[in-house]
Formats: structure tokens, sequence, C-alpha cells
């Protein structure tokens, strides 16, 4: 070989490494690896604007939360598959995601009668789809919350049902206005944090939200805060944050996840419910009261009232009706203080929150990345 090649070759293999000093150049990104940052402290209470108490990051950050779904049905049909993948979790923290709540989302499917995990044997044939069941689902959830961890990401464990937790048979116009009550409910719900709250009581990112939206009745009513009796709605979530108080003795919990903020002019509000829940005996320095903005009268003054006391996050926020988005529930939650997203009010209150609508690489693309985020971006309260 003469001599000007072998000079060439030794030159070039003496170069080569600094083509790797050129990020996003000529070198290829290492994916996996640009937004891992190890898991982050446990939550902390503060208050960041003035208006009152929220949760907040070891950094004295909010939390800005995206979604992530688990439920059996879902597995089975292949729809789960962006949970476990890291360029979901990179794609949420690059564009200034921090947290996931985690839909655990077969409470719903129980009450509704569709394909649900099994927790409790109803029958003899049960034992060894309980054991399964379980199996897939502490298997998946796992998965989720390492993946969590790996993105330096908190992640909310969320029991997901829409009332029934009282009332929780199948939908009968015959029993409009009745109370039905549904012992296994309870019971389920009970052997779910028998489950979950040892199990990650020693990751700091984890933290656990008891129920979603507990009090309605089944048939369109009892929606709001006005609706939470003492007897059995508050008794019910005292007895579960014992339990999970118990498992877990340092993890953050979140307790009562009203479905509306307002009560129209009851004067029976969120904050009156919290004083009641105070009675039962609650540590706040520790615990946190969860509220959605689906009704909320075009104010957040409710939400500032109860925020004044009591630390508080909004764990789903869900898109108002003038705007358009893919694949739109039915339900929407309402502007305040003359803003039109929810996520702008809860930043200048200083409140940290969970947008629902923006699961799966679909939805975050062209519901957070396409709406929310660009909205944020063009009004100045983009957070990254």
């Amino acid at each position: 070989m003469p001599k000007r090649y072998i000079l060439l070759f030794i030159l070039g293999f003496l170069l080569l490494p600094l083509l790797f000093l050129l990020p996003g150049k000529i070198a290829p990104k290492n994916v996996a690896s640009v937004a891992q940052s190890g898991p982050p402290g446990r939550v902390q209470i503060a208050n960041l604007k003035g208006y009152g108490k929220t949760i907040v990051t070891d950094q004295n950050k909010l939390l800005r939360g995206g979604a992530a779904w688990i439920f059996k049905y879902a597995r089975q049909i292949n729809l789960l598959g962006y949970t476990r993948e890291p360029t979901y979790w990179q794609k949420m923290r690059e564009n200034g995601i921090n947290a996931v709540r985690i839909i655990a989302f077969d409470p719903w499917q129980r009450s509704e009668g569709y394909i649900a995990m099994k927790l409790i044997a109803e029958n003899a044939k049960d034992r060894e789809e309980i054991s399964q069941d379980t199996k897939d689902f502490l298997d998946h959830l796992d998965a989720v919350v390492d993946l969590a961890a790996q993105y330096g990401m908190y992640a909310v464990i969320n029991y997901h049902d829409v009332g029934k937790y009282q009332d929780c048979q199948p939908r009968n116009p015959q029993q409009a206005g009745k109370d039905i009550v549904c012992p296994t409910t309870f019971k389920y719900i009970t052997k779910f944090w028998n489950l979950v709250a040892p199990r990650y009581k020693n990751r700091p990112h984890v933290i656990y939200e008891i129920a979603n939206e507990p009090v309605s009745d089944r048939n369109g009513g009892n929606w709001f805060p006005s609706d939470f009796r003492l007897d059995p709605y508050l008794k019910d979530q005292k007895t579960l944050y014992d339990l999970i108080r118990s498992k877990a003795p340092n993890t953050h919990i979140i307790m009562l996840s009203f479905a509306n903020t307002t009560t129209f002019g009851n004067p029976r509000t969120m904050k009156v419910v919290a004083d009641d829940l105070n009675q039962l005996g609650i540590d706040w320095s520790n615990t946190s009261i969860g509220f959605h903005p689906y009704a909320t009268g075009g104010s957040s003054k409710d939400i500032r009232d109860l925020m004044a006391k009591y630390p508080v996050v909004n764990t789903e926020g869900n898109f108002p009706p003038k705007v358009t988005i893919q694949d739109p529930d039915a339900q929407k939650t309402e502007s305040m203080d003359g803003e039109l997203f929810g996520v702008q009010t809860m930043e200048r209150l200083g409140i940290s929150w969970f947008q629902w609508k923006i699961d799966g690489y679909d939805h975050f693309q062209n519901n957070y990345v396409g709406v929310l985020k660009k909205d944020a971006q063009q009004k100045g309260y983009f957070w990254n």
C-alpha cells in the first residue's frame, strides 16, 4: 500500500472519534439516554405563587403530568405498547412533562360489566384467573413505574372508576335515584391497595391516588362536592387512607379527587368537605386533595379557597368545549377566570396538574404538542 494511503488511513482513524463529539451533526444521538436522569426524590408541599399549597417536585417545580393506561382488556388487544416504550417517555420529557398519571382502569371495566382483572374470588373457578391477572397487572405496573424512574418522572398510581364505590351495579333505569350497595366493590379496592401500596413504598417518585371521582349515584347525579357525605364517603376515604398509610408510611397520598370544583351556590364546598375529612384525622404534611375542573362555574374561587388551607393537585384536566382535539370526550372542562385552558389557570395559581386525553403517541402529538403546548407557547405560560 502506498505511504500516502497509509497516512490517510491513520489520520482518518485518529479523527474518527472527533465525529462523535459533534452531537446532532454527524454522530447519531443515543436516544435512550437523552432524558434519563434517575428517579426524583419524594414530592414536597409548597406555596409557589401565593395562592396556597400544592405538591411540587424535589426541585420545587410543579408536577406537569401526562398519562399511561393499564388494564387487562387493552393488554389483550395490544393497545398499551406505548406504555413500555422508552421513546414515549422520552417524548414526554422532551416536551415539558415530568410526571405521569397511571390509570389503573380495570375497576371501571369491572363495574361496567366488561373484561377486567379479577382480584377477588366470586366463585370457585376464579382463583386461577386471579393469580394470572395479578401477575400480568403487577408486571405491567412495575414496567411503567420503572420507566418513570429512569426518565426522572413522578408516577401517580390512580385506582380508576367513576363513582360506583358504593353504587356499583350496571345502570338500570328502574333503580334511578336509589342507592344500590355492592359489597364486593369495597373489597376489590381494598385488595388493590393491599397489593399496590406496599410494593412501591420505597420508590420515592411514586404517589398514590386513592380513588378517582368516588361520589356519584350511577345515574348522572351526585357529582359535586356537596354530595360528599360523611357517611359513607368520607369514612370510606379515611379507611382507605389508613390502609395505604399503614403499608406505605412515606408515600404521598391524594384523596377525594372531586369531579367538579363548584357547588353552584350550595354552601358545602370542597373546603367544607375537606374540613370534615380533616376531623377524621389526616396528616396533611404528606397528603393532598385532588380535583378535576369539569364544572367550575367559570371561576377558580373554590379552588383558591381550598388551597389556602390544604395542599391540592389537579389530577385530571380535560380540554374545553371550544377547542378541537383528536378523539374528544363528551365531557369537557370549563374554562376559568377568562383563561381558555385549565392548564393556564393552574400555572398562574401554582397548582400541579395532569392532563387528560394526551395518552399514547397520537394523542400526545396531536392534543398536547399540537394544541396545549402550542397555546402555552403562544400565550407565554409554557413552563419548559
